[in-house]
């Protein structure tokens, strides 16, 4: 199986669970990404995402 398969194929799964690099105050969540992988599952794959962070990760 090719990796672009792969890839797609994950955007058909029931949940998405994945990290970010940091919460702010406000509420927004900092993600970067060298391929954008993790963005797009965020953002067009699963409709149930669990996002995982530590207390380093928030910026207040």
């Amino acid at each position: 199986m090719k990796a672009v398969e792969v890839f797609l194929i994950s955007l058909l799964t029931d949940w998405h669970l994945t990290g970010t690099n940091a919460i702010l105050s406000t509420g927004h969540i900092v993600n970067i990404d060298h391929s954008g992988n993790r963005v797009a599952a965020m953002l067009y794959g699963p409709e149930r995402v669990i996002i995982i962070f530590t207390s380093s990760a928030t910026a207040w």
